[in-house]
């Protein structure tokens, strides 16, 4: 029974690796993100520390 749900939960998705492949698209946005601004956040801290 309880297996049965379990694929039945995982095909409403339409992919069963579809968690895994938010967590990993998040994890690249978080990186890209961070290369992307931080020296710009970092300019920001040194302006407002004048």
């Amino acid at each position: 029974m309880l297996l049965s749900y379990v694929k039945s939960f995982l095909g409403m998705q339409g992919d069963r690796w579809d968690a895994q492949w938010d967590m990993f698209s998040a994890f690249l946005g978080t990186i890209l993100t961070l290369l992307l601004f931080t020296n710009f956040h970092d300019k920001l801290l040194k302006r407002q520390a004048k």
